[in-house]
């Protein structure tokens, strides 16, 4: 047993403990027995044989009784292969009624809260004497009235499961589609259906172009440039920046191996890697290429832009199902890489490049085939049903959860897991988000290249035969805003 859950890929299932693989194995001992019998029923029929005085009585009936013993074994496994299947598909029933009632009990607590905020603010500005008088003594006294704000963010790093509750997270998945619903409570109006995340986004990107960010800029996109970035230890050929269209290389390390499975494909994507945030690979000729591009996550988590743009404003534009700077980065990266309209590219990201990655499919203007995120928030997203997507989310990552509530869609399978556990005496990565670290990702990537999961085998097979086995042509790039 690997310890993830698996669901999805137009299944209701959920396979906790291999329950899915081990019915799959029973399908396959079924078929085998159901050849024996009909093997053993042959034989019994053949020519007359055991009407032959030649052949000893004993054995024909011991033939006629593994015949009837191999038919009473088939339907066991029969029966056993549909009880497995059954518990997998009543487990998936029973999370998804439970997802739903966290989703419309938020929707309807956070309208109520949007009914309520009128009385707030009215009981707020009655009592705003005292307000401030209490505000004004305290910094008469030299205390900082933001004081408890930074000791709760302060305490939150030094206990990262108070955040980290599979619970909370499930709690915060629902809240994240709700400011919709909030917006329609505090106006006066009537519940609505949920608009997903993209919707709430949508209000916070509104409210920060209509005021240009309260005159800071905040959560307002700017252009974005890339730049090559030479591989450690390599030096480029003629001291410039070579161009993969005039067939340019670089001199130095040697080139990569194929990426093996899903751990493959996360180890390759850029972390830390002098400023490089996208890697590019292409796999195949140059007359008949197949792209794979690796995409890092959040850099910058503040929500004035700087240079950097794998940051806030790109996460919530991304969310809202807008153009990010991080996403038109990786655009520029595979156009300068060489990737022409038509070719296959498979994104693969990690937090902000996984909702990144999901966008470029979405989008419809590529051709990609199949979407790997790692982490990202990707829940709501809306991609064509011809592309094969693996979605790795830890329970107890917050960040996935800020997607809003998983499309149940055939061709999305997702793999969830416990990442992070105080007690276990492991070393966890320090900070409030130790289930969001890029390693831990990386260590349920390896759990799927290992898992007995039918879903998961076909993806991997298929992604496998897709990148091959020659070494690919790989390039980092740098994004930087302008």
């Amino acid at each position: 047993m690997t310890g993830i859950a698996v669901s999805g890929g137009g299944t209701i299932a959920v396979s906790t403990g291999d329950l899915l693989a081990d019915a799959a194995l029973l399908g396959h001992a079924e078929r085998v027995l159901d050849e024996w019998v009909v093997e053993a029923g042959r034989l019994r029929a053949l020519d007359g044989a055991w009407a032959s005085p030649l052949v000893d009585a004993g054995a024909g009936w011991a033939l006629v009784e593994a015949e009837r013993l191999l038919a009473a074994a088939v339907l066991e496994v029969t029966e056993l292969r549909a009880a497995l299947v059954e518990a997998a598909e009543q487990y998936g029933i029973a999370e998804r009624q439970i997802e739903a009632s966290w989703e419309a009990g938020t929707r309807l607590a956070a309208w109520t809260l949007g009914r309520a905020l009128p009385h707030a603010v009215v009981v707020a500005a009655l009592h705003a004497p005292t307000i401030a008088a209490v505000a004004g003594l305290a910094a008469g006294l030299g205390l900082d009235p933001a004081a408890p704000l930074h000791e709760l963010v302060a305490a939150i790093g030094r206990h990262p499961e108070w955040i980290s509750d599979p619970r909370f997270v499930q709690l915060v998945r629902a809240a994240v589609a709700s400011v919709d619903e909030f917006a329609v409570g505090a106006a006066g109006g009537v519940p609505v259906a949920d608009a997903g995340a993209a919707s709430s986004a949508a209000v916070l990107l509104t409210i920060a172009a209509l005021t240009r960010g309260f005159g800071t800029g905040a959560l307002v996109e700017t252009p974005v440039r890339v730049d090559r970035v030479p591989p450690a230890g390599g030096v480029v050929a003629g001291g410039r920046a070579p161009d993969p269209r005039l067939g340019e290389t670089l001199t130095g390390p040697p080139a990569p191996t194929a990426p093996v499975g899903v751990a493959g494909l996360a180890d390759r994507i850029p972390a830390d890697a002098d400023g490089a945030r996208i890697r590019v690979e292409r796999f195949g000729s140059a007359a008949d290429p197949r792209w794979v591009v690796y995409i890092g996550g959040t850099v910058d988590a503040g929500f004035v832009p700087g240079d950097e743009p794998f940051d806030m404003t790109s996460n919530l534009h991304a969310v809202a199902e807008r153009e990010s700077a991080s996403e038109r980065a990786v655009r520029e990266a595979l156009a300068q890489s060489g990737a022409r309209a038509g070719d296959p590219v498979v994104p693969v990201g990690y937090s902000q490049g996984g909702i990144v990655a999901a966008r470029l499919a979405a989008s419809g203007d590529l051709v990609v085939p199949a979407v790997v995120s790692l982490g990202g928030p990707i829940g709501q997203v809306d991609l064509p049903d011809d592309v094969r997507v693996l979605s790795l989310e830890h329970d107890d990552d917050l960040v996935p959860a800020l997607g809003g509530p998983r499309r149940d869609e055939p061709n999305r399978v997702t793999v969830s897991r416990d990442a992070f556990d105080p007690d276990d005496g492991a070393e966890h990565a320090p900070g409030a988000l130790p289930a969001h670290d890029l390693d831990a990702y990386r260590r349920t990537a390896a759990l799927v290249d290992v898992d007995r999961d039918p879903r998961l085998a076909e993806f991997t097979g298929w992604m496998d035969g897709y990148v091959g086995r020659q070494p690919p042509e790989s390039t980092l790039w740098r994004a930087t805003r302008e």
